[in-house]
């Protein structure tokens, strides 16, 4: 971009908030699309899309930092569950916060109050307590022992000198060198056991847990940057049924290399343990011998690791920004498979590199330009299934919808008398038609939820039979899609290394 059109851009904008005009985007517009000149942006409006994450919009209170003033135009489309989520996300970085057509405004204005007064007084509560002088007890080993000339000019030049050795990235080691060169961060240190790992549930320890983004793993034989994760909390159905029972509990910060086997397959995974808490490394970057290596989702068995056991462990200084989504999982149909549980470096995510979640599909930035497949539906049907809340019918409005812009939809009905215009009509004509690819199959399950809305989907089959349904889903083409897409990103990230 040069630098007259540069200006041209900042004069537009400036003159735009000047004159109270919000700079407007919806969330379906990728943010790192954005021109540079949009962040400076005083005043935003964003139009909710059904498809809209809480992710979204954590970036965004990180992207555009001139803002204070923010409205949310909801549609009419989320949940009230949703809903809450993204305001609280605004509300609590201090912005002001304006939302439009949402489903519930009285309960909306309420909670909106109740946040606005609440967060008033922690930052008021924190900034009393940054006057107080506070004395903080660290151990010797915290501290070093520098020689110090006497002459105030030879003190100055020393310290300066000092000071710029320890940014360079000379004096770090080879590991961190290697992966400065991705994350900019030349900054670590040890990371150290907490207490709230083993007494506190997932969302009092998101905070915690998120210092372990762009965290540097050290093995015998390789290092690994983490740039994605996935936490699980073990030890406890109610807060977290996609977890399991560990079978020992580590007391500091533990990496291990584990290989399993699942119906008749071998992977590998890397996993960080801490007290209840599993962080399932599903995005980064393997060095090995000097050489960098990209990867996306949990399984590492292309490397052909050996199981080992590490506890050097170095987290950034200052931890890194960072955005959370929908874990990645191969049951769904779950109360707690929707929890956003993921979480990705900021400058990964941004770029594109973080792994594809199966009911989120359309949303990976890898696929903001592509024209609808069947995989997108696919996904979206999936979401809609193994989500806990209750199927209306607005919700086959919006997939109809989506089916009658897809090439597939011409294919299956250019053969009917009488074009569709329902879920239980195309479902008849592919009978007739006796149809029976993956497709269809979705189809039908559509059609019978059709004739029953609203309705839970657990209401509609037992557990059992409604987990057999959501994993033929992944198993129906959709799994594979991902994966190849994978291997696409992980290509587009080689050529960048």
């Amino acid at each position: 971009m040069s630098l007259t059109l540069v200006c041209k851009q900042y004069k537009f904008i400036a003159l735009k908030q000047q004159v109270g005009t919000p700079f407007e985007f919806s969330t379906s517009r990728a943010l790192s699309s954005l021109s540079l000149p949009s962040h400076m942006a005083t005043n935003i409006t964003i139009n909710c899309l059904s498809t809209a994450e809480e992710a979204y919009f954590q970036a965004v209170t990180k992207i555009f930092t001139n803002c204070h003033s923010i409205t949310v135009n909801f549609n009419g489309l989320l949940s009230w569950k949703l809903t809450r989520k993204i305001c609280r996300t605004i509300v609590k970085t201090g912005l002001y916060l304006h939302v439009l057509n949402s489903s519930n405004p009285t309960k909306v204005a309420k909670f909106l109050h109740k946040a606005v007064e609440k967060y008033k007084k922690q930052h008021e509560d924190y900034v009393e307590k940054q006057g107080k002088s506070v004395k903080r007890k660290r151990p010797e080993e915290d501290f070093i022992m520098l020689k110090i000339p006497r002459n105030t000019d030879n003190r100055r030049d020393f310290l300066l000198k000092h000071l710029l050795s320890l940014s360079t990235l000379s004096n770090l080691d080879a590991n961190f060198t290697s992966f400065a060169r991705i994350t900019n961060i030349t900054s670590y240190k040890e990371a150290k056991s907490n207490i709230l790992f083993f007494t506190s549930g997932t969302e009092e320890i998101i905070t915690h847990a998120e210092r372990f983004v762009n965290c540097i793993v050290t093995f015998e034989a390789f290092s690994l940057l983490v740039t994605s994760y996935d936490i699980f909390y073990h030890n406890n159905r109610f807060e977290d049924d996609c977890a399991h029972s560990l079978d020992s509990i580590f007391q500091v910060p533990t990496a291990k290399v584990t290989r399993k086997t699942y119906t008749n397959k071998a992977f590998t995974e890397i996993s960080i343990f801490i007290g209840h808490y599993e962080f399932l490394v599903v995005s980064g970057f393997l060095n090995r011998n000097g050489t960098l290596m990209p990867f996306l989702g949990s399984s590492m068995h292309k490397f052909n690791l050996r199981e080992e056991v590490s506890t050097r462990i170095d987290v950034p200084t200052t931890a890194s920004p960072n955005v959370r989504t929908i874990r990645l999982l191969s049951q769904f149909v779950k109360r707690r498979s929707h929890e956003l549980w993921g979480i990705h470096c900021l400058r990964s995510y941004l770029q594109g590199f973080y792994p594809i979640s199966a009911v989120s599909f359309s949303n990976h930035l890898s696929q903001k330009h592509k024209q609808i497949n069947n995989q997108h539906f696919t996904s979206q049907v999936l979401h809609l299934i193994s989500n806990e809340l209750v199927i209306k019918t607005q919700h086959l409005t919006s997939l109809w919808s989506l089916l009658q812009r897809m090439a597939i939809f011409k294919k299956m009905t250019k053969n009917a008398g009488t074009t569709p215009t329902n879920f239980s009509q195309l479902s008849q004509h592919l009978r007739q038609e006796n149809e029976k690819s993956a497709f269809a199959s979705i189809n039908r399950l559509l059609a019978s939820i059709e004739g029953k809305v609203p309705c839970f989907f657990l209401s509609m089959y037992t557990e059992a039979e409604a987990k057999k349904v959501a994993l033929g889903i992944m198993e129906g083409g959709l799994r594979e899609k991902i994966n190849k897409q994978h291997d696409q990103i992980l290509e587009s990230a080689k050529k960048q290394l």
